[in-house]
């Protein structure tokens, strides 16, 4: 899903392109002019649950600090928090690496007839 797009966050920027196993997009909403932004946060890949809630805390705690958790979707993989002057919703994605795919083509290769 390109989660950008269906809140109108214009650029030809995708969390993909960092080359990352794993990113934390976020969409920054300006709560006074409601206009939008957007940051990609590489995470190490974890499955959704508790442990990947408490991920997104400590990494939103350091990109932004102002930011305040509110809620986590595990099915979703989606949180959102609130900061002083915008509304955070941040999305859990993992991507398809170059390593990931080498080693795919690695195993194709020992196991083909």
């Amino acid at each position: 899903m390109d989660w950008l797009a269906t809140y109108e966050v214009e650029t030809d920027e995708c969390a993909w392109h960092l080359g990352e196993a794993a990113t934390l997009t976020v969409i920054l909403r300006d709560l006074d002019t409601d206009s939008r932004s957007h940051a990609f946060i590489p995470v190490k890949p974890i499955s959704p649950g508790e442990e990947q809630r408490e991920a997104i805390v400590r990494a939103m705690a350091t990109r932004f600090p102002d930011a305040r958790w509110k809620t986590y979707n595990e099915h979703k993989q989606v949180a959102s928090f609130v900061g002083s002057r915008h509304l955070y919703l941040v999305i859990y994605e993992e991507h398809e690496t170059a390593d990931a795919a080498d080693d795919r083509s690695t195993q194709q290769t020992l196991f083909a007839a």
